[in-house]
């Protein structure tokens, strides 16, 4: 039996998979993920320092109050998320790390 790679192509037989290897492959999934949410978190800083910026007029267009509001709120809820993932993140990498 053969495991799939994202081609469809045979990246790893199923025999030739061991505790190691399996450890290697979730810890790099999970650097993955924390790699895409340091993403997103420059992502919300750009539209905080965008926002920010246009309110101190260092921008041409000076967003109305309510739209710097939204973003904040925005922010803040994706912040949220992405701590709540990280700490999800934390726990599976300090799973893998601890077991025999």
């Amino acid at each position: 039996m053969a495991i799939l790679d994202g081609t469809g192509e045979n990246a790893i037989s199923a025999d030739s998979i061991t505790r190691e290897n399996a450890i290697n492959q979730a810890i790099h999934a999970v650097a993955a993920g924390d790699l895409e949410l340091s993403r997103m978190l420059d992502a919300q800083s750009e539209r905080l320092r965008y926002t920010v910026g246009a309110l101190s007029g260092s921008s041409s267009q000076t967003p109305a109050i309510e739209h710097a509001l939204e973003a904040n709120e925005s922010v803040r809820n994706t912040l949220k998320t992405i701590v709540q993932m990280l700490m999800i993140s934390n726990q599976k990498l300090s799973e893998l790390l601890t077991k025999e």
